[in-house]
Protein backbone atom coordinates (compact mmCIF):
# COMPACT_ATOMS: atom_id res chain seq x y z
CA UNK A 1 0.00 0.00 0.00
CA UNK A 2 1.15 3.43 -0.59
CA UNK A 3 0.19 6.42 1.35
CA UNK A 4 -0.22 9.86 2.18
CA UNK A 5 -0.61 13.58 3.16
CA UNK A 6 -1.59 16.49 0.41
CA UNK A 7 0.57 18.92 2.71
CA UNK A 8 3.46 16.70 1.64
CA UNK A 9 2.64 15.58 -2.01
CA UNK A 10 0.27 17.33 -4.19
CA UNK A 11 -2.62 14.57 -6.28
CA UNK A 12 -1.05 15.19 -9.52
CA UNK A 13 2.42 14.13 -8.80
CA UNK A 14 0.59 11.11 -6.71
CA UNK A 15 -1.18 10.08 -9.79
CA UNK A 16 2.28 10.88 -12.04
CA UNK A 17 4.24 8.47 -9.96
CA UNK A 18 1.68 5.73 -9.86
CA UNK A 19 1.04 5.83 -13.93
CA UNK A 20 4.87 5.54 -14.53
CA UNK A 21 5.20 2.62 -12.49
CA UNK A 22 1.56 0.88 -14.74
CA UNK A 23 0.23 -0.20 -11.57
CA UNK A 24 -3.93 -1.04 -11.15
CA UNK A 25 -5.72 -0.13 -8.09
CA UNK A 26 -7.35 2.90 -6.38
CA UNK A 27 -6.72 5.74 -4.63
CA UNK A 28 -9.05 6.43 -1.95
CA UNK A 29 -8.40 10.49 -0.61
CA UNK A 30 -10.45 11.70 2.25
CA UNK A 31 -10.37 15.85 2.96
CA UNK A 32 -12.53 16.11 6.66
CA UNK A 33 -16.14 14.39 5.56
CA UNK A 34 -15.32 13.98 1.76
CA UNK A 35 -14.39 11.32 0.29
CA UNK A 36 -13.46 10.61 -3.52
CA UNK A 37 -11.73 7.24 -5.43
CA UNK A 38 -9.62 7.78 -8.54
CA UNK A 39 -8.67 4.18 -10.49
CA UNK A 40 -6.47 3.06 -12.44
CA UNK A 41 -5.80 0.62 -14.77
CA UNK A 42 -2.29 -0.36 -15.95
CA UNK A 43 -1.38 2.89 -14.92
CA UNK A 44 -3.35 5.00 -16.94
CA UNK A 45 -6.71 6.68 -14.59
CA UNK A 46 -10.37 5.48 -16.32
CA UNK A 47 -12.72 6.72 -13.41
CA UNK A 48 -13.09 9.07 -10.81
CA UNK A 49 -15.94 9.70 -7.71
CA UNK A 50 -15.84 12.33 -5.44
CA UNK A 51 -19.96 12.36 -3.94
CA UNK A 52 -21.89 13.17 -6.86
CA UNK A 53 -19.09 14.11 -9.24
CA UNK A 54 -17.93 11.18 -11.36
CA UNK A 55 -15.01 11.04 -14.19
CA UNK A 56 -13.29 14.31 -15.07
CA UNK A 57 -15.45 16.31 -12.59
CA UNK A 58 -14.69 14.52 -9.97
CA UNK A 59 -10.90 14.26 -10.45
CA UNK A 60 -10.76 17.52 -11.47
CA UNK A 61 -12.65 18.77 -8.16
CA UNK A 62 -9.93 16.52 -5.82
CA UNK A 63 -7.30 18.21 -7.59
CA UNK A 64 -7.73 21.35 -5.72
CA UNK A 65 -7.36 19.67 -2.53
CA UNK A 66 -4.78 21.31 -0.43
CA UNK A 67 -5.59 18.89 2.63
CA UNK A 68 -6.47 15.49 3.80
CA UNK A 69 -4.79 11.91 2.78
CA UNK A 70 -4.21 9.35 0.35
CA UNK A 71 -3.55 5.17 0.05
CA UNK A 72 -3.23 3.44 -3.08
CA UNK A 73 -4.88 -0.46 -2.65
CA UNK A 74 -3.30 -2.00 -5.62
CA UNK A 75 -5.80 -4.28 -7.59
CA UNK A 76 -9.08 -2.53 -7.10
CA UNK A 77 -10.52 -2.33 -10.36
CA UNK A 78 -13.08 0.21 -11.40
CA UNK A 79 -16.63 -0.58 -10.87
CA UNK A 80 -17.40 1.58 -14.51
CA UNK A 81 -15.11 3.41 -16.95
CA UNK A 82 -15.91 7.25 -16.79
CA UNK A 83 -12.53 8.49 -18.67
CA UNK A 84 -10.75 8.40 -21.76
CA UNK A 85 -8.62 10.69 -21.80
CA UNK A 86 -4.60 10.03 -21.64
CA UNK A 87 -3.07 10.18 -18.74
CA UNK A 88 -0.36 13.00 -20.15
CA UNK A 89 -3.99 14.89 -21.58
CA UNK A 90 -5.25 14.69 -17.89
CA UNK A 91 -2.46 15.82 -16.11
CA UNK A 92 -1.53 18.92 -18.36
CA UNK A 93 -5.31 20.27 -17.71
CA UNK A 94 -4.85 19.42 -14.17
CA UNK A 95 -1.73 21.53 -13.99
CA UNK A 96 -3.78 24.49 -15.92
CA UNK A 97 -6.66 23.91 -13.36
CA UNK A 98 -4.41 24.04 -10.71
CA UNK A 99 -2.74 27.27 -11.55
CA UNK A 100 -6.57 28.87 -12.63
CA UNK A 101 -7.56 28.16 -9.10
CA UNK A 102 -3.73 30.02 -7.34
CA UNK A 103 -4.98 33.26 -8.95
CA UNK A 104 -8.37 32.80 -8.39
CA UNK A 105 -8.38 31.67 -4.97
CA UNK A 106 -6.62 35.15 -4.06
CA UNK A 107 -10.20 36.63 -5.00
CA UNK A 108 -12.66 33.70 -3.57
CA UNK A 109 -10.73 32.09 -0.72
CA UNK A 110 -12.68 28.93 -0.78
CA UNK A 111 -15.00 26.65 -2.94
CA UNK A 112 -17.30 25.94 -0.26
CA UNK A 113 -18.30 29.60 0.04
CA UNK A 114 -21.73 30.07 -1.43
CA UNK A 115 -22.57 33.32 -3.85
CA UNK A 116 -25.86 35.38 -3.22
CA UNK A 117 -27.17 37.65 -5.19
CA UNK A 118 -28.72 40.58 -3.05
CA UNK A 119 -29.44 43.52 -5.20
CA UNK A 120 -27.89 45.12 -8.14
CA UNK A 121 -28.12 48.52 -6.17
CA UNK A 122 -26.47 50.61 -9.27
CA UNK A 123 -28.54 50.86 -12.30
CA UNK A 124 -25.77 51.63 -14.53
CA UNK A 125 -24.29 47.85 -13.86
CA UNK A 126 -24.97 46.13 -17.32
CA UNK A 127 -24.03 42.50 -17.98
CA UNK A 128 -23.03 40.95 -21.45
CA UNK A 129 -25.19 37.47 -22.04
CA UNK A 130 -22.09 35.36 -20.68
CA UNK A 131 -22.30 37.63 -17.65
CA UNK A 132 -26.25 37.36 -16.94
CA UNK A 133 -25.96 33.29 -17.53
CA UNK A 134 -23.26 32.77 -14.08
CA UNK A 135 -25.95 35.58 -12.13
CA UNK A 136 -28.51 33.53 -13.07
CA UNK A 137 -26.87 30.04 -11.35
CA UNK A 138 -26.35 32.10 -8.31
CA UNK A 139 -30.19 31.07 -5.85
Amino acid sequence: MFQGSFEDVKLPDVIQMMSVSAKTGCFHLSRNTERGYIYLKEGQIIHAVNGDLAGEDALYAMSVWETGSFDFKLGESAPVKTIAKRNTSLLMDLARKLEEWRVLKKKVPSLDLIPELTSLGDPKISFNTQEWHVLSKIR
